[in-house]
């Protein structure tokens, strides 16, 4: 059974992290919902646009889980090659995988695991309406820690420490949420998310025709290697300025860019960078003027 998630508001900068609300590490993943509601044998794995994955991850088939219980997570894999480290492109690699002889192979060689840390459904019954600690001692109930799933841990009053833990070990960041708070299924301020955003001085190496977007490129070995297309936190005087320095600096377009000369720069925040070597999730700061 689908129900529409808790959806995360983000804290204001100037949060106070000491306060008492239940604090946890952000999982930079798959939203998921599992449910085993279903009369079915295997339980239903939802992601947060309510998509079935179940049939991709039979290594989450098996988790001791009774019937008449939904819990809310995250799908994530590491290993020690990414220092133990969620990657995100290594679990969207196999979510549309559903063949069962093209699923085996991976579920084997990069075996993921579920990271639940709310309970919606207890032995058949809702309990949304009951504040989080007591849905935290439900899971605690309904859940054994094993190989592909766990309990996420947390604690209350020691948010500062835990978000300089994420930043040192660049980690997506940490939630924040109300202990006394009921399951909304929405997004809701109970829930908040405070991202430890990394910082990069990169170049714009041309314009997007249409949809608006700067070609980013970042300096790599000697080298400017193309780093994605930035869309956001670009005001619209911004825009504009730059669009008049880059009339004098075009070199050649195509029929989806315009492309400059690699002399602008600007500071960016971002989550992570890709295998591609692509910032992800990565918003305009300001420009960068040398001088």
């Amino acid at each position: 059974m689908f129900i529409e998630p808790i959806l995360l508001e983000v804290a204001p900068d100037k949060l106070d992290l000491s306060l008492s609300v239940v604090q946890e590490l952000k999982m930079d993943e798959v939203r998921i919902l599992y449910s085993t509601m279903s009369s079915e044998k295997e339980p239903v794995i939802y992601t947060r646009h309510n998509n079935v994955i179940t049939t991709s991850f039979p290594e989450l088939h098996s988790l001791g889980i009774a019937k008449g219980t939904i819990l809310d997570g995250e799908l994530i894999y590491s290993d020690s090659y990414n220092q133990g480290k969620p990657d995100f492109e290594k679990v969207m690699s196999r979510i549309n995988v559903k063949d069962d002889r093209k699923v085996a192979i991976p579920s084997k060689e990069t075996p993921c695991m579920a990271v639940f840390f709310d309970i919606l459904y207890w032995k058949g019954e809702s309990v949304m309406h009951l504040p989080l600690l007591e849905r935290k001692r439900l899971l605690d109930l309904a859940l054994e820690d094993q190989e592909s799933a766990c309990k996420i841990k947390w604690s209350i009053g020691n948010g500062q420490e835990l978000f300089n833990l994420a930043k040192e070990h660049s980690l997506e960041g940490i939630v924040l949420k109300n202990p006394e708070s009921r399951y909304y299924n929405k997004r809701h301020e109970a829930w908040q998310k405070k991202i430890a955003y990394l910082t990069s001085q990169v170049y714009i190496l041309g314009l997007r025709k249409g949809k608006f977007g700067w070609l980013l490129g970042r300096k790599e070995n000697g080298r400017i290697r193309p780093a994605g297309v930035m869309e956001f936190g670009v005001s619209p005087d911004e825009r504009k300025a730059f669009y008049q320095i880059s009339k004098q600096i075009i070199t050649e377009e195509d029929k989806d860019f315009i492309y400059i000369e690699p002399v602008v720069q600007c500071k960016i925040k971002y989550r992570n960078i890709t295998s591609k070597g692509h910032f992800r999730i990565h918003v305009f700061e300001t420009f960068i003027f040398n001088n």
